[in-house]
């Protein structure tokens, strides 16, 4: 519960130093099923946030991207029927396309690399 809060502070900061609505999503990376709450109601407050768990996304959305640094998540993905290998090389190709230059790819396989040898 103590995270919850702390997430809760935050908004209210940020809500009250921009004058904006604050949307929160909290990622979570794990495969395993997520146990954190999403929500504290109290008598005259309620705070909740989006989790988001990228192992239930299909990964060929994030193949979809133009932007490398969004096309590297999809190892985060669902991969459905599809090998390990094949999405791992299909990531590796679309990182290719998506690279404006040499420079670019290389900075990616150097950030991403290691996600890419160790697809599920």
């Amino acid at each position: 519960m103590k995270k919850i809060w702390s997430t809760e502070g935050w908004k209210a900061l940020l809500a009250r130093k921009y004058k904006l609505d604050v949307l929160q999503y909290v990622i979570f990376l794990s495969d395993s099923k997520p146990r954190m709450r999403t929500q504290l109601i109290l008598t005259d407050l309620v705070f909740s946030f989006q989790l988001v768990q990228f192992s239930t996304i299909d990964y060929e959305l994030f193949l979809s991207s133009e932007k490398g640094d969004e096309v590297v998540f999809a190892v985060l993905g669902k991969f459905g029927d599809s090998k390990p290998e094949q999405v791992a090389r299909r990531i590796y190709e679309r990182l290719q396309q998506t690279s404006v230059s040499q420079m670019e790819l290389d900075k990616h396989l150097h950030n991403y690399g290691y996600w890419l040898t160790c697809v599920n």
